[in-house]
């Protein structure tokens, strides 16, 4: 069962975590802001400052929740560990952990709901190639 809590909706994986009440409220509000997996926009009723955010991450971090990346060094291993364990680009089929929604083929200025999934590459590529008059 999912819970709402504080105006935050709490996935239920989240709410049976046998931790604090208060401490599952920051876990909902973290994942929504900081992960794929779980739309800020279906769980949250409220925005949070990117210091509030910051403040909810290392309080979570500080007790043992999640992990972050602190050094160069530790952001460089995790890219070289997750590079190919990521998500596939729709268009060059290259595994990237970052992909960016792009509304293809009608912008969304024109209109256009239809989006598509590419990497940065692809995204960037795209873009210098077709440049839509105003």
């Amino acid at each position: 069962m999912n819970k709402n809590f504080e105006g935050v909706y709490v996935p239920a994986e989240i709410w049976m975590l046998e931790i604090p009440l208060n401490d599952r409220f920051y876990l909902a509000i973290y994942n929504a802001y900081g992960k794929d997996t779980i739309k800020a926009d279906e769980i949250m009723s409220a925005n949070f400052s990117r210091s509030t955010i910051l403040k909810i991450k290392n309080r979570l971090a500080n007790k043992g929740y999640i992990e972050f990346i602190k050094t160069p060094q530790e952001a460089k291993q995790f890219v070289l560990d997750t590079v190919n364990k990521g998500k596939t680009c729709e268009w060059c089929r290259r595994k990237c952990y970052v992909l960016h929604e792009h509304h293809f083929p009608i912008s969304k200025a024109k209109g256009g709901k239809e989006t598509v999934k590419i990497c940065p590459n692809c995204h960037a590529v795209y873009h210098s190639i077709f440049k839509e008059e105003k």
